[in-house]
């Protein structure tokens, strides 16, 4: 009985050596997904200098549409309304402009309240786009303006990592 405990512990022993962990493939130690960049938007507005408004965008959203970047940074409040026009789904320098174009952006800024104008489309201005990969988007833009009574007005603002998704026909 003694000599089959050995052997048995022998053989054990044997089958543990024989079977090292070096020879085996590295093994995670999370099965789950690597962690996603949080979204993030901020917009301030300046009215002659002086910062009026300032906001983080809670829920940023962005949109693709064939040859055309939408994106959406409302505030949490809901009191303004940020979207951005890009006539292009490319990484680059966009000059504003008034109207939507290829190759141009334009930036609405939607108010609720008495201390501004309800809207604002600076037509002087750049939206930079410095990260676009199809399933997110980052940049920057700043704008600017002279409302009908001369005030002057600059919207700018930063995004990054903010969703993309393609609402193109068959995507």
């Amino acid at each position: 009985m003694v000599k089959r405990l050995v052997n048995s512990c022998l053989l054990l022993l044997g089958l543990a050596c024989g079977n090292s962990h070096e020879k085996q493939p590295a093994r995670s130690g999370s099965t789950g997904f690597a962690p996603v960049a949080t979204p993030s938007a901020t917009v301030e507005i300046s009215r002659d200098g002086k910062t009026i408004a300032r906001y983080e965008s809670r829920l940023p959203d962005a949109v693709v549409d064939t040859d055309i970047l939408m994106i959406e940074m409302n505030s949490p409040d809901a009191k303004y309304s940020f979207m951005g026009y890009i006539g292009s789904t490319r990484s680059g320098q966009y000059e504003l402009n008034g109207e939507q174009q290829p190759g141009r952006a334009t930036i609405h800024l939607y108010h609720d309240g008495p201390d501004m104008p309800p809207s604002l489309t600076p037509t002087e201005g750049k939206f930079s786009l410095t990260g676009m990969n199809g399933k997110s988007c980052s940049g920057s833009f700043s704008g600017s303006l002279k409302d009908p009574k001369g005030k002057a007005y600059t919207i700018r603002g930063t995004f990054s990592n903010i969703p993309v998704r393609n609402i193109e026909a068959g995507k």
